[in-house]
């Protein structure tokens, strides 16, 4: 996505980018009427994560709760949904869903392609503590191996 004047990123339009010494800095506009200015990488950053890329405001999440849907938001790379002006993880009200009860607190959401922002039901399943664990564990052990592998093989090309 190339950032221009113009460009939507999420809830935000940016109406004018600034050369600084230390990045570019982009003025925006949030559909909420605010105007934000930004650092050019954290927009970025924030659109590829998914994020809403609205102003931050709570003023924000609250005025376009009832008008486009619930208010959402990324917290530590996992999406929000504001239900009942509280927080609740979006991964575990779709798999709530999809099972058709409510979760228990000692069962973990998984995610099985490993995007905590891609919360389709079959991309969801339930583990135990132990068993959530033993998964990621797995999964760091598989990156290291690969890590390792790549260091030797640029060592000996």
């Amino acid at each position: 996505m190339k950032l221009e004047i113009g460009s939507q990123v999420g809830n935000l339009l940016i109406t004018d980018i600034q050369k600084k010494h230390r990045g570019s800095i982009a003025a925006c506009t949030c559909s909420c009427g605010s105007v934000i200015t930004i650092p050019l990488s954290k927009l970025i950053t924030t659109d590829k994560r998914g994020a809403t890329g609205g102003c931050g405001r709570r003023e924000c999440n609250r005025r376009f709760k009832n008008t486009s849907g619930p208010a959402t938001r990324i917290n530590k790379g996992y999406r929000e949904i504001c239900v009942d002006r509280k927080w609740k993880l979006e991964h575990r009200l779709v798999l709530e869903q999809h099972l058709g009860r409510k979760l228990q607190t000692m069962e973990h959401v998984h995610h099985i392609n490993g995007s905590r922002v891609d919360n389709r039901g079959e991309n969801l399943e339930i583990a135990s503590s132990s068993a959530h664990s033993r998964l990621h564990k797995d999964i760091w052990l598989e990156l290291i191996k690969l890590r390792n592998d790549n260091n030797r093989l640029r060592s000996a090309g």
